[in-house]
């Protein structure tokens, strides 16, 4: 494989909804796997993931205190699943659900209470940008020395700008800075970025609309329709839904333009996989040869 892509230790996918990030990430796994890379691959939604915060519940000592008094029949069992660092404390509620499994479950309460507190949700976005900071800086150093590709999907670009922009409405450039600050906490993996780009974001948005449950749209248009950046522009229903995307690919690929990072810009279609598949591959294939 290419220098380039030999000596990289973060292979990034993204894009909006629709677009074939999972698709992507998937056949890329399985592309570095069969020319012997040791790879790790996390897709959207992993409760494990080592440098985005998915389904972890964030306290500040003097919130914690009050949580844990409010259930002192759980308070043995969520002690042991919180992990401090500094005046920071963590409890990944989605780990300990897994775990419980039904062997032990939570009154709705609790659960409702660490969802509320989910890293995403903390009120001050100083704090949000802090938090995610510290936790890819966490992320590179644990894995600077290490042999292993790991393969993120969405989590570098489409998790703090939804936050950021579409949650609590911020400034552009503010998003773009601490993006650019979270590239260059991991540049010492020699990171690669893969974005898919969307010729019409508004039928790929309609169409996966079509596909997916309705329960995914619906929360789509509760999370962003009447707060952040849709409020401030007094947009409602699914029309602000495709707005906010649309927006956000035109950010994005502002942003890649900006960063000083390895990127491939791929212009997927439903119906054309193994083109992109192919255009992918030829970018991670460039210099093999010459190895």
């Amino acid at each position: 494989m290419a220098n380039h892509a030999r000596r990289s230790k973060l292979i990034l996918v993204e894009g909006i909804p629709g677009s074939g990030k999972t698709s992507i990430a998937l056949h890329i796994d399985r592309f570095l796997a069969e020319r012997g890379w040791a790879t790790r691959l996390y897709l959207e939604g992993d409760v494990h993931h080592p440098a985005d915060y998915e389904s972890v519940a964030y306290f500040e000592r003097q919130a914690w205190e009050a949580f844990r008094s409010r259930h002192p029949e759980q308070r043995a069992l969520l002690e042991r699943h919180l992990v401090w660092r500094g005046e920071d404390g963590f409890l990944a509620y989605g780990q300990l659900s897994r775990q419980l499994d039904g062997r032990h479950d939570l009154p709705a309460a609790v659960w409702e209470e660490l969802a509320a507190r989910d890293v995403y949700n903390v009120p001050s976005q100083d704090t949000y940008r802090r938090l995610a900071l510290a936790q890819w800086q966490a992320f590179a150093d644990q894995s600077r020395l290490g042999e292993e590709t790991f393969l993120f999907e969405c989590c570098f670009l489409q998790n703090p700008l939804t936050v950021l922009v579409g949650r609590h409405n911020r400034d552009g450039a503010e998003a773009v800075a601490h993006i650019q600050a979270v590239a260059d906490s991991v540049a010492a993996l020699h990171p690669i970025l893969i974005y898919l780009r969307q010729e019409d974001p508004r039928a790929t948005l309609e169409r996966v609309a079509r596909e997916r449950p309705h329960a995914w749209w619906d929360f789509l248009i509760s999370y962003f329709v009447g707060r952040g950046w849709c409020q401030a522009l007094g947009l409602e229903g699914p029309e602000g839904v495709i707005a906010f995307y649309e927006m956000r690919q035109r950010l994005e690929l502002d942003i890649l333009a900006r960063l000083n990072m390895r990127a491939l810009v791929v212009d997927t279609a439903p119906d054309d996989w193994e083109n992109s598949h192919r255009t992918v591959e030829e970018f991670l294939q460039v210099g093999w040869d010459a190895l």
